[in-house]
């Protein structure tokens, strides 16, 4: 809905300005979801849809089974951080967008509680959208709570690739771009299924994988390193162990289970179907073949998890029917 009222223009003269410099485009694939974004560095807010890929993966074995899928040609606007302050709701139904000397009041705002940040989603060709591409002044008014000064470099293509990367994918997936949308390109660069990282002797199950991805909550970047293979339990089957060491998550999260010696170190029993591992702490795990057969795993660390003289991590973790222990 326009809104025309040039007196409150005035207001907006003193409006704060959010940090930032020019809107980029980031588009991805991972095999479940397409992601087209309009986002810029150091800004709380930003453009996002996202499409069931050609690919068409299992949500679960790729990590995305949580993801939030905007409607076909439609676009949702996302805002974290400082820009909605907090007041205790759950809906706002009192923001506005000016566009120049024009606002657009946008139907209710909601807060996701289990990400954190607040978004409303609008048709790609509401009328919003189709004037950001001229806009030379951009404001966000927060009701009576807070007015933001919003950077527009590059806003016009960052939008335009992020949208034609959601409508190629969704052209693709037998979902035809209506008449107001425009010409969607003929093909979409498609990202390689991501194989599954390898050691020297055994594949990784996609289980893992899926639980670093969600974990990471995106496409987690994992160093084969981060791998050993051991039958621990008995069945003749590889169990996995994954030291977090070696697994990167998408930003900001970075290094996110990494302490300042120490690292998260799961282990997946094949027994139970590579879920719900066993989850310890420590560096460097190594597997170690027991007088009885058993394979056990060795794991060092800080002094305050070998204790004195590093008596604790002098001894390994085997399987007893249950659970790993130190023996």
């Amino acid at each position: 809905m326009k809104i025309r009222l040039l007196s409150i223009l005035l207001t907006l003269v003193a409006a704060p300005a959010i940090l930032a410099q020019t809107w980029q485009a980031a588009l991805d694939d991972d095999g479940g979801y397409a992601y087209g974004y309009a986002q810029a560095d150091d800004l709380p807010m930003g453009f996002a849809c996202t499409v069931r890929s050609v690919q068409n993966r299992p949500l679960i074995e790729v990590g995305a089974h949580e993801e939030q899928p905007t409607a076909p040609y439609n676009m949702r606007i996302e805002f974290w951080g400082p820009t909605i302050p907090e007041t205790g709701v759950q809906t706002r139904t009192d923001m506005a967008l000016w566009v120049d000397d024009t606002g657009y009041q946008l139907p209710p705002v909601v807060r996701d509680e289990f990400y954190g940040y607040w978004w409303v989603e609008l048709s790609m060709g509401d009328s919003l959208y189709r004037t950001l591409g001229s806009a030379s002044r951009l404001v966000l008014a927060v009701g009576q709570d807070a007015i933001w000064d919003v950077p527009v470099g590059d806003l016009d293509v960052a939008l335009t690739q992020a949208q034609q990367h959601c409508a190629a994918t969704l052209v693709a997936t037998g979902n035809p771009a209506p008449a107001w949308f425009g010409p969607v390109p003929a093909a979409i660069p498609q990202a390689a299924a991501p194989a599954a990282p390898t050691s020297s002797d055994f594949t990784v199950p996609q289980q893992v994988i899926a639980y670093a991805n969600r974990l990471c909550q995106g496409v987690a970047t994992i160093d084969p390193q981060a791998f050993l293979a051991g039958d621990f339990d008995g069945d003749s089957v590889p169990d996995v162990v994954m030291d977090w060491n070696h697994v990167m998550c998408p930003p900001p999260m970075g290094r996110g289970f990494c302490g300042a010696a120490n690292c998260s170190v799961d282990v997946f029993m094949s027994s139970k179907g590579y879920a719900d591992p066993e989850q310890m702490l420590g560096a460097a795990p190594t597997l170690a073949r027991q007088p009885d057969g058993r394979m056990g795993l060795m794991i060092t660390g800080s002094f305050s998890l070998c204790g004195q003289n590093g008596e604790n991590c002098a001894r390994p973790w085997v399987w007893n029917g249950q659970a790993l222990v130190r023996r």
